[in-house]
């Protein structure tokens, strides 16, 4: 692995543990340092644009990052991450307040996870429901809500 390889990798893995912290300045810093070695690291895009999201800033930078994340992913490889960047890209939009774009991106994401982990499809599933009720679909955001709560009690403590 060339150095500068391992060094996008140690400043996306740096960019993830500030943004754990939630130090959204440190996290930025390091996703764009990431970003400047190799502009079309997936992670460092759609990590980017996730802490973006997180904070209610910058959303139409967001929603470039985002998609700039989900054109990477290899199309018909079944990128193991594409789930997570549509994911990102239905939170901008739902934040933007485009509930029906939000929401195709989500099903989308849902369709791409076979075997999610828990805690990621309640976070879906919530986001989900947020995106029915933008759109006046209280049965649909009821039913996701349900299905998020079921999954959080299944997943444990």
């Amino acid at each position: 692995v060339a150095p500068e390889r391992e060094g996008v990798t140690a400043r996306v893995f740096l960019g993830n543990l500030y943004a754990g912290l939630e130090q959204f300045q440190m996290a930025e810093r390091y996703y764009r340092e990431a970003l400047s070695l190799e502009p079309r690291r997936r992670q460092a895009l759609n990590n980017l644009a996730s802490i973006y999201v997180t904070q209610g800033i910058k959303l139409d930078e967001a929603e470039q990052l985002a998609r700039a994340a989900l054109a990477e992913a290899k199309p018909g490889t079944h990128d193991r991450q594409e789930h997570v960047y549509l994911e990102t890209l239905g939170e901008v939009l739902l934040r933007q307040g485009r509930h029906k774009e939000a929401l195709e991106n989500f099903e989308k994401a849902e369709t791409l996870t076979e075997n999610g982990k828990a805690l990621w499809l309640v976070h879906l599933y919530t986001n989900m429901a947020h995106a029915y009720e933008g759109l006046g679909r209280m049965d649909e955001a009821r039913e996701a809500e349900r299905r998020a709560e079921e999954l959080r009690r299944s997943a444990g403590p």
